[in-house]
């Protein structure tokens, strides 16, 4: 497809990929109309259980599967925002919590990442058995998860998932660990990310043992070590490199049958070139990708006057087949 000429334009002052950012991680609330969702817990085949939202529709047709990036959760505001744009226009919408995610410790060893597809599989399986229609959308690391769904030639994909949509997704992860690890992104993405973890892990921990090397994790400064020493020790992989190299959507893209939507601002302080296939979504019939000048990561802030984010529009457009 030919790469999408985007029109979205940011307010003047706050048009830096860093202020994109970070505002709406601190500021951002829940829509004063956000329509009720029913918590359901899902037992997985291995003994553990995922945390649920669901937003049903009555006599929709649709489901909405959204999955949240790094370190964020299914209420989120950006993910019940976006599951309300879904709702009041008709279909059904499901927001999950990635193990350890959620309020309550999970039972076993694992964690998430980017490779890791089948608690969303689970997902898709089970709603597409009451709805004619999945779509799936992903934000950051849930953007690498449903990309990876969409083109792993040993995952099976479930033939109602009709259209994907993406944001803010990195393509390659060991260049964006790279990124993540500049001067201007350790001050303070690092320092957020990596708090959140610790905890998460320490308190995991305590009620079962994991096979990993607690000292480090308590000294990790990067998230590029809880990569070497949680991921890939739990998972198998040989070090965070072999992790990040066998995750990375990028190489797999070539595998794409299904509509997928990507929208990756140009500021992103998290996305290197790597996560702008110009090239390969011109020659594609499948990838569609808008790349505005600003956005930043998961920003995209809206103005008083609108009612809804401008990329939760261009995902509802497309999803609804008006381009």
């Amino acid at each position: 497809m030919p790469n999408i000429k985007s029109e979205y334009e940011s307010i003047r002052a706050l048009s830096n990929g860093h202020l994109q950012t970070i505002l709406p991680f601190f500021f951002r609330t829940d829509l004063a109309h956000t329509p009720p969702s029913n918590r359901i817990v899902e037992d997985t085949p291995d003994g553990d259980f995922l945390e649920t939202y669901y937003y049903e529709k009555e006599n929709a047709d649709s489901c909405v599967i959204i999955t949240h990036g790094l370190e964020g959760n299914a209420t989120n505001p950006y993910m019940t925002s976006l599951a309300t744009v879904f709702f009041e226009h008709g279909m059904s919408a499901v927001t999950w919590n990635m193990r350890c995610c959620g309020d309550e410790i999970n039972k076993t060893e694992k964690f998430y990442h980017a490779l890791d597809t089948s608690d969303l599989e689970l997902l898709i399986n089970k709603y597409a058995e009451h709805y004619q229609n999945i779509y799936l959308v992903g934000f950051s690391l849930g953007g690498a998860i449903t990309t990876n769904y969409l083109t792993r030639k040993e995952v099976k994909r479930n033939q109602k998932v009709k259209k994907a949509c993406l944001i803010s997704t990195p393509f390659e992860l060991n260049q964006t660990s790279k990124k993540l690890e500049s001067i201007s992104n350790r001050l303070f993405y690092q320092k957020v990310f990596t708090k959140t973890m610790k905890q998460k892990i320490l308190a995991k921990h305590e009620v079962i043992p994991l096979p990993i090397d607690i000292d480090r994790i308590k000294k990790a400064k990067f998230l590029s070590e809880f990569d070497d020493h949680l991921v890939a020790p739990i998972y198998g992989f040989e070090d965070g490199f072999d992790y990040r190299r066998q995750a990375s959507p990028l190489p797999h893209l070539e595998n794409l049958e299904t509509p997928l939507y990507v929208i990756n601002s140009l500021d992103d302080p998290f996305l290197t070139k790597h996560s702008y296939p110009f090239d390969f979504a011109e020659q594609s019939k499948y990838l569609h990708l808008e790349t505005p000048k600003t956005g930043g990561h998961v920003g995209f802030i809206r103005r008083s006057f609108e009612e809804y984010y401008w990329y939760e529009m261009r995902v509802l457009d497309f999803i609804q087949g008006k381009f």
